[in-house]
């Protein structure tokens, strides 16, 4: 694969999560390429016609899933000062956030989202206003 590799997942982790032969994606670059799963099995099915004979069938279930690798998402911010760290929580700050990179074209692209509004509060174009404690 040109875009990702295939990495086996430890099998403590698989057991913890209940998963079988279960396999990670790990990037190496950007790009889109398709995976495909196939389960092959067999099972008995009756003969069409009016016997009560059965014969082996083999069944196959396939998936194709398009997976695309993006650049990395960077976020920036500004404030009044212009660009600098971001210290919270003091009360009344307000920043404004951007995000470049992955696979995003426009600011609707990426979702904002705040653990804990008591702390900050953010807009859904990356307003920032943190609240104080």
């Amino acid at each position: 694969w040109p875009y990702w590799n295939t990495v086996t997942i430890p099998e403590d982790v698989a057991l913890e999560q209940g998963w079988h032969n279960a396999t990670l994606l790990k990037a190496v670059s950007e790009g889109s390429g398709r995976i495909v799963a196939t389960l092959k099995y067999s099972y008995i099915a009756p003969y069409t016609d009016s016997s009560t004979d059965i014969a082996p069938s083999q069944q196959i279930l396939s998936v194709e899933q398009k997976v695309t690798i993006c650049s990395r998402v960077y976020i920036t911010f500004e404030n009044n000062e212009g660009i600098g760290r971001l210290i919270l929580p003091w009360s009344g700050q307000n920043y404004q956030l951007a995000a470049r990179g992955g696979c995003g074209q426009k600011v609707t692209d990426y979702q904002w989202t705040t653990s804990d509004q008591k702390v900050a509060t953010i807009s859904s174009v990356g307003v920032v206003q943190s609240k104080g404690l």
